[in-house]
């Protein structure tokens, strides 16, 4: 039976979109390194970018279709729709094969690696399409699994997703065999992708869902509240979690189960019980829900 998992994060919580805009701001500012990037004026050019001096003279006679700047010794460059990478002598270093790729060092990741993906949708933010995803480092040798999506890094971490069948459901994305995990800044592999809803990671701490129930995992995926109950509700400074108001449709507009959580504590319910615990993961109370 294949198990459908829907990104509800991507389209219900407006928390995520704007930290996830503040870092897609942040980690696209690129220093401009020698030889600069430079793009023509000329609408009649169908290759307008080009690399040059200070002076505007060019380094070397090859134009693309598009490019970046010099980032960590490499330049993105595009040319008949596919990327590849340049070095500073204007050799191509990466073959053109892919449909979108960031820059070395870029969204957070270490300076010798870079996104790449095959399949973008030409009408959508490329690196919110789901779709191939990899990391390449400066020789081209892909260093991940192949994704559907990998998130900029936040708080040291990346969320990925290993499906690769995307589909429409409703007003949200599915993605067909597909779990959430987590990545670190150099691609390596630090919460296994074996969970069907993962929030992102604010603080050492964030929540999963499992076969539809929820738990917490710390920053070293360690599962510090096992995945047994049924919905979770978190207030701190960084973020307001609520899985039953998060998880409604968007046409259904529910209350809180808690309207006033203490800053800190996390709530998670199973039946008609509220478990209290600590950040770290140590129950402090176990209450009857009817008495709130």
């Amino acid at each position: 039976m294949v198990s459908v998992m829907t990104i509800t994060f991507l389209r219900k919580l407006p928390s995520f979109w704007l930290v996830t805009f503040f870092i897609l701001q942040v980690s696209c500012t690129v220093t401009r390194e020698y030889p600069f990037m430079n793009r023509s004026c000329m609408h009649c050019d169908s290759f307008p970018v080009y690399y040059a001096d200070k002076y505007d003279q060019l380094v070397f006679m090859q134009k693309f279709q598009d490019g970046r700047q010099y980032c960590n010794n490499l330049a993105a460059v595009k040319k008949n729709g596919k990327w590849g990478f340049m070095d500073r002598n204007g050799n191509i270093i990466i073959s053109m094969m892919y449909d979108w790729v960031s820059c070395f060092g870029e969204y957070g990741f270490h300076k010798s690696l870079a996104m790449a993906k095959i399949g973008t949708d030409q009408d959508k933010m490329p690196i919110l399409t789901p779709c191939s995803t990899v990391l390449i480092n400066q020789k081209g040798d892909t260093i991940t699994p192949v994704y559907c999506i990998i998130f900029p890094i936040e708080k040291k971490l990346s969320i990925v997703n290993n499906g690769l069948q995307l589909r429409s459901v409703g007003k949200s994305f599915a993605i067909s065999e597909g779990k959430w995990g987590c990545i670190n800044n150099k691609g390596k592999e630090v919460v296994k992708c074996q969970y069907d809803l993962i929030y992102p990671f604010r603080e050492k701490i964030t929540f999963v869902q499992k076969s539809g129930k929820w738990g917490m995992i710390d920053e070293k995926g360690k599962e510090v509240i096992p995945c047994m109950y049924d919905d979770v509700c978190y207030k701190s400074n960084y973020q307001t979690i609520d899985t039953q108001f998060d998880m409604a449709p968007t046409t259904v507009l529910k209350k809180t189960i808690i309207p006033y959580q203490q800053y800190g504590i996390v709530y998670m319910f199973q039946q008609n019980k509220i478990y209290s615990f600590s950040s770290n993961g140590s129950i402090l109370s176990i209450n009857n829900l009817s008495n709130h």
